[in-house]
């Protein structure tokens, strides 16, 4: 067997070679869908909301300004008249129901097949969503920008599986993930068995999409260290308190889901490390008991 060689950031050349060619493979296929979201997120997320910024950035996106055209002048909303420009349009749906539009173009292009496995995921990634922006606002109350990243954050959580569910691996991939799913893996049993049978992972694989798109680092730093184990995140040098809170955030948010997916009683480990991000984040009874409502309001909402 021909031995592997490593580059200066210790990742195995020809594992790091694979992450690029699966998310190659996928690339094409992947729309652009990232920048003007995040936009829009953050205008809606701002106190002071200018709709002559939100319609600008709205034009940018052509399927987006179909689509709230489209939702203005259905029969829903009674309104006589064609409306025929985005200001209008605003004006007609209100920033709620322009949000749910933006949010589900995310969704929409996380998850473009519909199957059982995908429908399960997209399940996963909204309530991941909700909980990431619910926790945001809790420990960081004003700052608005992070309550959009969490919230994107958990709803693009599961991108990885995603293109590799649409790799060469495909068909073996989508019986593990829904396996994973139902068994309740821990993501750190998940990653070992991803690169012991693909030679990388699904985080890998996000982290070169998210630098293939621009994605913001932040988004890079969190997503990349919400996988560790939390003595590797705490053993760290040189972590900014505020981003250790916000890859807790997604640690805590992703187990929680997890867990209430699962139909499996394997779960003593997710327990453990759950406990232990509840006192790390100082979250109070109140603050946990609204979490774990949103998540069984969800739960029901699908069922």
């Amino acid at each position: 067997m021909p031995k592997i060689k490593k580059d200066l950031s210790g990742e195995n050349i020809t594992e790091k070679d694979l992450t690029k060619e699966i998310v190659d493979e996928a690339f094409p296929n992947l729309k652009p869908f990232f920048s003007t979201i995040v936009d829009i997120l953050r205008i809606l997320d701002n106190e002071k909301v200018f709709l002559n910024v939100l319609s600008e950035n709205i034009l940018k996106d052509e399927r987006l300004t179909a689509l709230v055209l489209a939702k203005a002048n259905s029969f829903f909303y009674g309104f006589h008249g064609k409306i025929t420009t985005i200001n209008q349009a605003l004006l007609v749906l209100g920033l709620r129901e322009i949000r749910n539009i933006v949010l589900s173009c995310l969704i929409d292009d996380c998850f473009p097949d519909e199957n059982s496995i995908s429908s399960l995921m997209r399940k996963k990634s909204f309530l991941m969503g909700i909980c990431c922006k619910y926790l945001s606002q809790v420990l960081f109350a004003n700052d608005t920008e992070t309550h959009s990243e969490m919230q994107i954050l958990g709803m693009i959580h599961e991108l990885g599986s995603i293109i590799l569910m649409n790799s060469r691996y495909s068909e073996e991939y989508k019986n593990f993930i829904l396996e994973s799913l139902r068994e309740s893996y821990s993501v750190y049993e998940v990653i070992d068995y991803e690169n012991k049978k693909f030679q990388t992972n699904h985080v890998k694989v996000a982290v070169e999409f998210m630098k293939r798109w621009k994605f913001p680092q932040v988004y890079i730093d969190v997503f990349s260290l919400h996988v560790l184990s939390v003595k590797d995140c705490f053993g760290m040098e040189n972590v900014d308190e505020n981003l250790m809170k916000k890859v807790c955030i997604l640690k805590l948010a992703d187990r929680l889901c997890s867990f209430s997916f699962s139909t499996s009683e394997k779960k003593n480990g997710n327990i453990d490390e759950i406990s232990f991000l509840i006192d790390y984040l100082n979250l109070g009874r109140y603050e946990f008991l609204q979490l774990v409502r949103n998540i069984i309001v969800c739960q029901y909402a699908f069922s």
